[in-house]
């Protein structure tokens, strides 16, 4: 096997954002579902102003035939919210793809007890 010769010293740490408002780009959206059997948008994230920050996974839960009115209507919002965020009309994931908005983001810890980043919410202009 070659030698890679390459640099295993001088390796950047992945950082986290800290807790606040931050602009961030979506870099790919899933459409998933759970071991429930409930449909979700798993979507990746990466903030626009900090380089060496991990890349921040938000899942967007979408309607069920279990929900009950207000919980569904909770739902429907938040995803209205979500496009409105990213100033995307309509409701073809596609077009969010790339797109820019603003996030109130957290740092909590995972499974594993490690921290992460995660979205508490999207921040809708008001323009």
């Amino acid at each position: 096997m070659p030698d890679l010769n390459l640099d295993l010293e001088n390796i950047p740490d992945i950082q986290l954002l800290p807790p606040g408002e931050h602009k961030v780009q979506i870099l790919s959206i899933e459409e998933k579902t759970s071991k429930a059997g409930n449909q979700y948008l798993n979507v990746r994230l990466e903030s626009v102003d900090a380089e060496m920050v991990g890349d921040i996974y938000h899942v967007v839960m979408l309607p069920r035939a279990s929900d009950d009115k207000k919980q569904d209507a909770r739902t429907r919002q938040r995803i209205k919210d979500f496009f409105a965020a990213f100033d995307v009309s309509g409701q073809n994931t596609d077009d969010l793809i790339g797109q820019t908005g603003w996030a109130l983001v957290t740092v909590e810890n995972d499974q594993n007890d490690e921290p992460q980043n995660k979205v508490s919410r999207f921040v809708v202009s008001a323009a």
